[in-house]
């Protein structure tokens, strides 16, 4: 499926424009999603669950995330797709 310029298929496509083998854009692309903003984005949205605990606190952290103070991100919802 499409999926848009993500890192990981930016990588691809930049590494492959290269006309290096599909071994070794491969390799790239599997490393591109090894940052915080992309691959462990899952990471992140289960340590911020964790952070708000329950049902009960969300609106609280809402509240200090449309603060801006720059503390907290709602994450898992920053992707344009």
């Amino acid at each position: 499926a499409e999926h848009e310029l993500n890192c990981s298929t930016t990588a691809m496509r930049n590494i492959g424009s290269s006309h290096v083998d599909p071994y070794s854009a491969l390799a790239g692309t599997a490393a591109a999603p090894y940052g915080p903003l992309h691959g462990g984005a899952n990471e992140a949205v289960l340590r911020m669950l964790g952070e708000i605990g329950s049902v009960s606190r969300v609106p609280e952290f809402i509240k200090r995330v449309k603060s801006g103070d720059g503390h907290n991100r709602l994450m898992g919802f920053g992707h344009p797709v």
